[in-house]
């Protein structure tokens, strides 16, 4: 089966399609860093472009429209200006699949933004053109990735009476050990065999840090992995996010690997940086990736399971 990408990023969502036996056809993106990035992660499919000015003679024929418009208009860490934001892509990655008519539509983002009045306007245009709608939050760590990360997936289906439940990927991992599945995967396991190779990048925590470090729960405080969190009106530091290390990261965001945060180990402290993150993200540590490409990113792992789903879909 064939697949175009729209806002491709470097290339996580393509990446695990790809693994799952897609072939993609066609991605774009107007960052000439993520270009050059999903070249050598995924192929040289991906084009230099801004969607807004592509048309449906741009896009090659094919089975599935997927993509991952920018997030930021709908995100709780941004201003939340949902189409008021010149960076809102949503029209733009609805009026080309209008035009196309693929087979399969696949939409990701924040999970706030289901409770936006675009997000409803997409869904009821969808629906008037002939797509059976179907849409859930999807937690990472229920599919084998080392953090909770919940991202909002729509999948429309054309000239379908429903999507089926089948076409959702079936969890993996769970907090506890269940009959199909396995336990989640911690962030201790992937991240300490790492860092215990070099020497600790400190030997104290930095002043904004012990200064909120009664945050910390007593018996998590020698194994804990900790994210600084600024307040949206003054940049000043507020509190601490806060992932013990037997359990899944909290979600890898572009501040995360801009040195923000550390892993409390054994009465050692790492910074965690891009390295890191790739890893929390199931991602090849590659030369130029950036901490936009890295927090930006869907999990291949998560993308290969729904590629899978898709691909086996039973009505």
């Amino acid at each position: 089966m064939r697949a175009v990408d729209l806002f491709c990023g470097a290339g996580g969502l393509s990446l695990g399609f790809k693994q799952a036996g897609w072939e993609i056809v066609a991605a774009f993106d107007n960052d000439p860093s993520a270009v050059e990035v999903y070249h050598r992660l995924v192929g040289t499919e991906a084009e230099l472009a801004d969607v807004r000015e592509l048309t449906a003679a741009d896009i090659p024929d094919t089975d599935a429209i997927i993509g991952g418009p920018p997030c930021q208009p709908y995100s709780l860490a941004g201003k939340r200006l949902r189409s008021a934001d010149p960076r809102d892509g949503l029209p733009d990655f609805l009026r080309l699949v209008l035009e196309k008519r693929p087979a399969i539509v696949v939409l990701e983002n924040v999970p706030l933004l289901e409770s936006a009045p675009e997000f409803a306007r997409v869904v009821e245009s969808l629906q008037g053109a002939g797509y059976a709608v179907d849409w859930r939050i999807l937690n990472a760590a229920d599919y084998g990735v080392p953090q909770t990360r919940r991202r909002l997936f729509l999948i429309a289906l054309w000239d379908e009476k429903r999507v089926p439940a089948r076409t959702w990927p079936f969890p993996t991992h769970s907090r506890y050990v269940g009959l199909f599945t396995e336990r989640w995967i911690s962030a201790g396991s992937v991240l300490l065999p790492l860092l215990e190779m070099r020497k600790p990048d400190a030997d104290r925590l930095p002043r904004w840090i012990k200064s909120r470090w009664w945050q910390v729960p007593d018996h998590l405080r020698d194994e804990v992995l900790i994210h600084q969190q600024l307040t949206t009106k003054n940049g000043k530091r507020d509190y601490l996010d806060v992932c013990p290390l037997a359990l899944p990261a909290f979600t890898v965001t572009v501040s995360l690997v801009q040195r923000n945060a550390f892993v409390v180990h054994g009465g050692r402290y790492w910074r965690i940086g891009k390295r890191e993150g790739t890893i929390l993200q199931g991602l090849p540590f590659l030369l130029g990736i950036t901490a936009k490409h890295i927090g930006n990113a869907v999990p291949p792992l998560l993308a290969q399971r729904l590629g899978e789903a898709l691909k086996d879909r039973r009505v």
